[in-house]
């Protein structure tokens, strides 16, 4: 691997204050959801922090592209899990009038159409999972292929400078 390509795995504080700022701010929403809606057994404080973990996860995502280092996609991939958890703790850990019914059974309808979106939700996020896996993979060999060849034909890699390795093709 390069030199520049390893500077890419490092933490920056930077990258540390903003994703501690960003679960911060997540606490602090779910905190002042929950002591704003008691009532139903806390589904609308469940729901509503779900949908506010998701929406964060998803700019945080997006910020991440901007900054060097894994650390903001590690929050965003946190923060999209617990948003997950959140939204299943209100589809099932929530009492049946958090539905609107009146029946003593345990209502399906409306909680069965959260859990499929729900799990469309969490299967967008391990194929979202994959996908960057697998591209971080090709990415690695493609690197080490490039370095491959820079050794053989002795071919300096851009903006180095010099040439790393003696050229095995002078005349």
């Amino acid at each position: 691997m390069s030199s520049g390509s390893s500077s890419g795995n490092a933490l920056s504080p930077f990258a540390l204050l903003v994703a501690f700022v960003v679960f911060a701010i997540l606490v602090l929403i779910g905190y002042i959801l929950f002591l704003s809606y008691p009532q139903d057994g806390y589904y609308n404080a469940m729901l509503y922090t779900g949908i506010v973990a998701l929406v964060i996860a998803l700019g945080v995502y997006l910020g991440s592209a901007l900054s060097r280092g894994n650390l903001l996609g590690m929050a965003a991939v946190g923060s999209f899990w617990f948003g997950i958890a959140m939204l299943l703790g209100a589809d099932l850990a929530t009492p049946n009038s958090a539905f609107g019914s009146t029946a003593s059974g345990f209502d399906f309808a409306p909680r069965v159409l959260l859990l499929i979106i729900i799990l469309i939700l969490a299967i967008i996020g391990i194929a979202g999972s994959w996908w960057g896996s697998s591209s971080r993979k090709v990415v690695a060999r493609r690197e080490s292929e490039r370095e491959q060849w820079r050794r053989s034909t002795g071919v300096a890699a851009p903006g180095s400078g010099d040439s790393a390795y003696p050229p095995t093709n002078q005349r």
